[in-house]
């Protein structure tokens, strides 16, 4: 989101306390967006053709689900999206 967007700074609060809270539990939101795709991640994977990528990169650029953990082990796979050239 662009930076001048109203609450924005009160969202990403909430959203940290929420991550926090959920830590806290056992829980873990495994960040993917903006990482290296591989074939061997367990994901359901959408692939988008752009272009204007670099030839031969594959990056998570959107994520549809989050993977999820418990205490270290996966209990949701992530849904994602991911740009190829």
């Amino acid at each position: 989101m662009d930076e001048k967007t109203k609450g924005l700074k009160q969202l990403n609060s909430s959203v940290k306390r929420i991550q926090d809270n959920f830590a806290s539990n056992g829980y873990e939101l495994v960040d993917m967006l903006g990482k290296e795709y591989n074939e061997g991640m367990k994901a359901t994977v959408n692939f988008v053709q752009d272009e204007d990528f670099e030839e031969g990169k594959r990056t998570i650029t959107r994520i549809i689900k989050p993977q999820v953990n418990y205490k270290g082990t996966m209990i949701q796979t992530a849904q994602i999206e991911v740009t190829e050239a």
